[in-house]
């Protein structure tokens, strides 16, 4: 699935639900989405810079020499409720996030795909325009539970890591 038909179709859904706006995750690869039950209270973002110290003998101080910087990142929580009498709403999340954050193996237990690279739409602050890898989803279950122990609260903790096409050094896609 290319990328202008995710964006097609995600705008035209947006456009004619009348729900409240919410973000969501687009798999790049097969166009499913993870809708957020509600947005996220922050988003950490951030581009870590890395420096050579370098000691000069005799010097005070160390003299730092920008080497390069690192992947851009992004971390927030998110909370996932039972949805309406779907006991199985909240496993469903889960298993999403399992399936785009991990490779699959075929029978014979060879790689078959690579993780799946997924957009992340907020608003006009994270519009789509660049690809993440989720490189982590820590799913933490919280204290409600069905009878047959289904959960029907959990909070996951994800990373997200922008993914760049290609690998041509000094430029910035």
């Amino acid at each position: 699935m290319q990328f202008n038909d995710i964006m097609r179709s995600f705008n035209a859904l947006a456009g004619s639900a009348p729900k409240p706006v919410t973000g969501c995750l687009v798999d790049v690869e097969n166009g499913s989405r993870l809708e957020f039950c509600f947005n996220p209270g922050e988003i950490d973002d951030d581009i870590p810079v890395n420096y050579a110290f370098i000691n000069i003998p005799g010097q005070g101080h160390s003299v730092a020499q920008w080497s390069s910087n690192s992947s851009r990142k992004l971390a927030y929580s998110l909370d996932f409720y039972r949805k309406n009498s779907d006991d199985n709403y909240v496993r469903r999340k889960i298993q999403w996030l399992e399936r785009v954050k991990t490779p699959t193996y075929d029978a014979e237990g060879y790689l078959s795909a690579a993780p799946h690279r997924v957009l992340f739409l907020f608003g006009n602050l994270f519009n789509g325009s660049k690809k993440w890898l989720i490189t982590q989803a820590k799913v933490r279950y919280n204290n409600l539970w069905t009878k047959s122990l289904d959960p029907l609260w959990a909070t996951v903790d994800i990373e997200l890591t922008e993914w760049h096409d290609d690998n041509n050094f000094g430029r910035r896609s």
